[in-house]
């Protein structure tokens, strides 16, 4: 009885799964995709627990299957992929992004709890009885065992065929459970090595539009690099009741670089992605943080490529070293010096670490001892205060909204934006004050997308369905000393062309870096790749953004500029194949590097 009473409850779950995240309200395709699993789950339980109190062993086993359900759903919703087991150990770095996942928290998940109070009070009012009356039959459970088990089988089986790009549609059509199943035992296709810096730039270079050649500095600049924590593009130059959200960012605009094409390509590994991008323009992984992933690596980067040249190199971030693996990642990115909250300590906590107030006037010392030896440094730079979920300390909201966005999450997000926005103009006054902008080259850039549960007072604001072109552009300015007047680059690009651009400005090549990046001021054509926020083998080129489904040809298109949907997109199945092929190459490559022995 039990039995089949929990593998109806499991059944209504999962359909219920399907028809709200995958769009799959077919009772038909949940019997045939998902429920051989659970029927041979259930069976387990049923065989291997007495039958004194089985009913509540049935009860935790359905209610590891809610949470489960729920954090899928969580991930979904945060992410935009299904995520797999592999992602269990990095479960640890997910308390940084607690308040985060539970911002997104969706009322629809309540539904997966439902049944635990209903069956609870029916088993207090013994109307639905805790103990087994009859023990299940044997040579039933093994009919059950091999029904459902040939099923599962064939669903496997079926899908070793498939290649699909987009894991929700992967999951709606091979069954989720078929899908975490092949991914579990599935290993990345990686071939070849160890790959020679020649032959593998070689490669990459077949599709490159223009060679580039840096430009010659006569005197080395420092570089100071600011990664800002949830930095979109669409709040640049814009206001709120008059008053200018980032006001110091838009002065800089005035007098420098300003790449307003620029696309996020972070990985599962976000801010840390974010900073594995810039430093290396390398692809990052869709499976893992490249900070979990390839952490033991000896990685070719700017930090590496700039300590050839003399510069000392330093990176900076007020939270816990061990957070995403930071430790490792700056070891295996070859950074000579880094500094967390052991550094900055605790004091004006924001979030996760102490506010970009004190980061940044700390940060300021470490760059004034810097000055005092005399030799060029690279610092890098990672605030922390506009993380979301955004909680600003009243006292530090300057921004005068609408009555209609206080106290919502977009409201939240455009103070601490404007907050760090502050921070940011007091920091380039001390580093007016002390020379440092005249002999340095600066660089501003945001990490990624501001999670968001409702984006509809955000479509208000921006006048125009909040779509991925607004999400994933983020901005990238560059002052350079040498520059009198702001340009704006209408070139389309993303975080891997960071490294490039930079470099070129600073004088120095890449001919002995492996990197899948452009310089940004002088290519004239540009294909852009995503690979996890996005299903593998979406783009962003000069036309148009291309978000696959199954594969190509179900895919679907915003025009780049109009932002209407529906673009057409079969002319540039070639940029398609191109993004896939140099996330494959990339893969390959850092595959292939040596261990680390420092």
């Amino acid at each position: 009885m039990h039995y089949f009473i929990f593998l109806l409850v499991a059944s209504i779950k999962i359909y219920l799964f399907r028809g709200i995240y995958l769009g799959d309200f077919n009772f038909q395709n949940t019997l045939l995709l998902e429920i051989g699993y659970i029927a041979v789950l259930w069976m387990v339980v049923e065989w291997m627990i007495p039958a004194k109190g089985k009913a509540l062993y049935y009860m935790v086993a359905n209610l590891l299957l809610s949470l489960v359900l729920v954090g899928i759903a969580l991930y979904d919703t945060a992410f935009n992929r299904i995520p797999t087991a592999k992602l269990l150990i990095i479960l640890g770095q997910l308390r940084t992004m607690q308040d985060s996942l539970l911002s997104l928290f969706d009322g629809r998940l309540l539904f997966f709890f439902i049944d635990l109070p209903i069956i609870l009070v029916l088993i207090l009012l013994k109307v639905y009885p805790i103990h087994a009356q009859k023990p299940f039959k044997m040579s039933w459970g093994l009919i059950i065992i091999v029904v459902a088990a040939g099923m599962t089988g064939w669903n496997i089986k079926q899908t070793g065929n498939k290649e699909i790009d987009d894991t929700l549609v992967a999951a709606k059509e091979e069954g989720l459970f078929t899908y975490e199943t092949v991914q579990a035992f599935s290993q990345p296709m990686l071939h070849g090595g160890p790959y020679r810096t020649d032959q593998m730039q070689a490669q990459i270079d077949q599709h490159r539009y223009k060679k580039d050649k840096p430009t010659v500095q006569k005197k080395k600049r420092n570089l100071i690099a600011i990664q800002v924590e949830s930095l979109q593009n669409f709040v640049l130059g814009k206001k709120v009741n008059g008053q200018m959200i980032t006001p110091h960012l838009n002065q800089l605009l005035k007098e420098s670089y300003y790449f307003k094409n620029v696309f996020h390509q972070v990985g599962p590994g976000n801010t840390s992605d974010a900073e594995f991008l810039f430093n290396t323009s390398l692809y990052t992984s869709d499976l893992l943080p490249m900070s979990s992933l390839y952490a033991n690596k000896q990685i070719p980067s700017l930090p590496r490529l700039l300590q050839k040249h003399g510069y000392k190199t330093s990176t900076m971030h007020a939270g816990d070293i061990t957070y995403w693996n930071r430790h490792k990642l700056y070891a295996s990115l070859g950074f000579q010096h880094y500094y967390d909250r052991a550094y900055f300590g605790s004091s004006d906590p924001i979030g996760i670490g102490a506010s970009d107030q004190v980061f940044f006037d700390q940060a300021s010392v470490l760059l004034k001892e810097q000055v005092k030896k005399k030799t060029p440094f690279y610092s890098q730079l990672i605030t922390l205060s506009s993380h979301s979920p955004y909680e600003l300390p009243e006292s530090k909201q300057k921004l005068d909204l609408p009555s209609s966005w206080k106290d919502t999450e977009f409201g939240r997000y455009l103070q601490a934006i404007h907050y760090t926005d502050q921070q940011i103009g007091r920091f380039m006054e001390q580093l007016k004050k002390e020379g440092l902008l005249k002999s340095s080259l600066l660089v501003i850039y945001g990490d990624h997308n501001a999670p968001m549960k409702d984006v509809k007072p955000v479509s208000t604001f921006l006048g125009h369905t909040y779509d991925e072109i607004d999400k994933f552009t983020v901005p990238f300015i560059i002052h350079d000393p040498a520059q009198k007047k702001g340009k704006v680059i209408a070139q389309v690009g993303g975080q891997v062309d960071m490294m490039p651009t930079v470099s070129h400005l600073l004088g120095i090549s890449l001919k002995k870096n492996v990197h899948f990046g452009h310089n940004l001021l002088t290519v004239r054509k540009n294909t852009v790749g995503f690979r996890y926020y996005l299903p593998n083998g979406s783009f962003v080129n000069q036309q148009i953004l291309f978000v696959p489904g199954a594969g190509f040809k179900d895919g679907r298109a915003l025009d780049l500029r109009s932002h209407r949907t529906g673009a057409g997109f079969t002319p540039f199945y070639r940029d398609y194949l191109y993004v896939k092929e140099m996330g494959q190459l990339s893969d390959q490559y850092v595959d292939s590097l040596p261990q680390r022995t420092e």
